[in-house]
């Protein structure tokens, strides 16, 4: 209300009809605002992670939880269960490594089978979302939660850092799987290159001590997985680095192999013993407690030879059974070739997935 006509009103009314009409015109103000406040608060349906939903919410509530009603704790929960992907979720706080990301289905209200990927690199390098991860977040299209995990590498921290991350993930999903909407009884854990080791690794040795630090959290949750998926895995790093020393590794990555398996076990060769080696492998854990597990390898490997996944392949079923473990060799296949990550292949999988977890 502008001066001029301030002041015919308080001029040319009694004073107290001048107050009444003041005191209306007030109270059209104030309503005027409230029924903009809806467009604040439309701002969470953008909200796409629980970080900016935090902001929000503090920003709306002064900082005090106290001020949030249940009302609105309802909503936000309600929030948190129709999303379908989550990235950077934390399972542990010693290194920025210590991340994943969890897709969804986009249908379905779950709980949901899930399948935690660990992504290859030679133990010392690549990321949970490199790509490594496409194929099988495409797996939630038929039902599956996928949760690809970063872990700390090899040049950050020598075995079994890498391992005991990949465990603390698995029990953090599980103390979490009703947020999240998965199913804790159904969990499968897949890998290619160092991450099929790592995904043998974690399905031979649950609750091994030496590979699992629960004062990291969630030490009420197991690691148990109900199957294994390994692409291209290293077994047998003695097998491996005996293979290098004595010249049979010719025409094969072996100073790759050589200088990564250094990395990995953090001591040079000449440091390493043969039981060391052999600690760090899953040939070394094939057990009558084993889940199943499907390898696939490639026949013209260069970096990690098809004989690692023949010698697993006959060790199980020598000491256990044949039912344990089923071997697909991929004609004319690298290391880390697409022919497995095609729909055909992939089809191959999720079949193999379907008998243990729906």
């Amino acid at each position: 209300m502008d001066r001029k006509f301030r002041a015919m009103i308080t001029n040319n009314f009694a004073p107290g009809i001048a107050v009444i009409f003041l005191l209306l015109i007030s109270v059209c103000s104030l309503t005027a605002c409230s029924e903009s406040a809806p467009a604040e608060i439309s701002e969470v349906d953008e909200i796409t992670d629980r970080t900016q939903l935090s902001a929000v919410t503090q920003e709306k509530t002064g900082g005090n939880e106290e001020n949030n009603t249940s009302e609105s704790k309802e909503e936000n929960m309600e929030f948190f269960n129709t999303a379908t992907e989550y990235k950077d979720l934390a399972y542990d706080t010693l290194s920025e490594s210590q991340k994943l990301d969890l897709y969804l289905p986009e249908t379905g209200e779950g709980p949901f089978p899930l399948i935690v990927f660990i992504h290859g690199g030679g133990w010392y390098s690549c990321d949970k979302a490199d790509g490594q991860e496409a194929a099988w977040v495409e797996l939630r299209k038929q039902g599956y939660a996928v949760a690809s995990i970063n872990y700390r590498l090899s040049g950050e921290a020598a075995h079994p850092a890498g391992l005991i991350d990949c465990k603390t993930a698995i029990r953090f999903l599980r103390a979490n799987a009703e947020q999240y909407r998965l199913d804790p009884e159904r969990v499968a854990v897949s890998g290619g290159s160092s991450g099929g080791h790592y995904a043998l690794m974690v399905a031979l040795t649950p609750g091994n001590p030496e590979f699992e630090d629960l004062s990291r959290g969630y030490p009420e949750e197991n690691t148990d997985v109900c199957c294994a998926v390994g692409w291209y895995p290293a077994t047998d790093l003695s097998a491996i680095m005996r293979a290098v020393q004595t010249g049979e590794y010719t025409g094969f990555g072996a100073e790759y192999a050589w200088a990564n398996i250094e990395r990995y076990i953090g001591k040079t060769i000449e440091d390493v013993n043969d039981e060391s080696l052999s600690l760090a492998s899953p040939v070394h854990y094939i057990s009558e407690d084993m889940p199943p597990i499907l390898l696939q390898h490639g026949d013209v490997d260069k970096l990690c030879p098809v004989s690692q996944s023949w010698e697993f392949y006959h060790e199980t079923v020598s000491a256990v059974d044949e039912d344990r473990v089923t071997i697909e060799i991929l004609n004319d296949a690298e290391h880390a070739d697409h022919a497995f990550e095609t729909a055909e292949n992939m089809k191959t999988v999720s079949t193999f997935l379907d008998q243990y977890l729906k």
